[in-house]
Order: C-alpha cells, then sequence, then structure tokens
C-alpha cells in the first residue's frame, strides 16, 4: 500500500486574498490569537501527527468518555 502522508490544508497567515482579508491586517499587534499562533507553532505535534501517518491521512472521530 503506498503511503499517501498526512492530508491538511495549509495555513498560511501572509496568503494574500483568498476569501477575507488576512488577519494580520486588522488583529491588534497584542491581540490573543497572535500569541495562540505562535505557542502552537512551539508545540510538539509529532504524536499527532504519527496518528495520522498510522492511517490512512484522514482525520479520525474521537471518542467522548
Amino acid at each position: 500500500m503506498m503511503d499517501m502522508g498526512k492530508r491538511f490544508c495549509s495555513d498560511d497567515l501572509n496568503q494574500g486574498l483568498l476569501l477575507a482579508p488576512s488577519p494580520l491586517n486588522w488583529l491588534p499587534e497584542k491581540h490573543l490569537a497572535r500569541f495562540l499562533v505562535d505557542v502552537v507553532e512551539t508545540l510538539d505535534l509529532s504524536a499527532i501527527y504519527a496518528s495520522y501517518e498510522a492511517g490512512d491521512g484522514r482525520a479520525k472521530p474521537t471518542r467522548w468518555r
């Protein structure tokens, strides 16, 4: 079976006009959303990516406890 890899949509905060103006143009410099983007970029998401790679690359529903 051929490994299809992850199937994520890419995100690019510097992307030009596609559907809406870039959040960087209208979010204040100290906005919480900007801080959260910075925090997420520092996280080690390798375990999450590995769970996608173990299957067919699509998200699976989670089970709520």
